[in-house]
């Protein structure tokens, strides 16, 4: 893996995606990765999205991501919940980066990352 971030809001957030910006060093953009939320309540249905590699203790897989485009520096890029998950109430969330753009097997570069409402 070549990094992972976790936040934990002070306040629920109702999310119905993210957005990830991209750093400034290009080969370490992140490419593959899987978000996690702890899920307070939902609306939909959050059906198992095939995990590879296996749950993560309290959390659901709410997006796994292959190929990720960041198409230059600061590019932010927006990825909406599927499996009907909408509206969802999160107190935390984690992202895994498995790779980077330029095969970087540490250190990705991320300039933020927002919830989607």
């Amino acid at each position: 893996m070549a990094g992972w971030v976790h936040i934990k809001f002070k306040k629920p957030v109702i999310m119905n995606g993210f957005s990830i910006t991209a750093g400034w060093n290009n080969d370490k953009f992140p490419k593959d990765f899987r978000f996690y939320g702890k899920v307070i309540r939902h609306k939909g249905d959050l059906s198992p999205l095939g995990n590879e590699f296996g749950p993560v203790a309290g959390f659901d897989l709410l997006k796994t991501v292959k190929n990720a485009e960041f198409h230059y520096c600061q590019f932010q890029q927006k990825y909406k919940f599927g499996n009907e998950a909408k509206h969802l109430l999160v107190s935390e969330i984690k992202l895994m980066i498995d790779t980077c753009k330029g095969g970087a097997k540490e250190s990705p570069e991320l300039f933020g990352i927002a919830a989607l409402f």
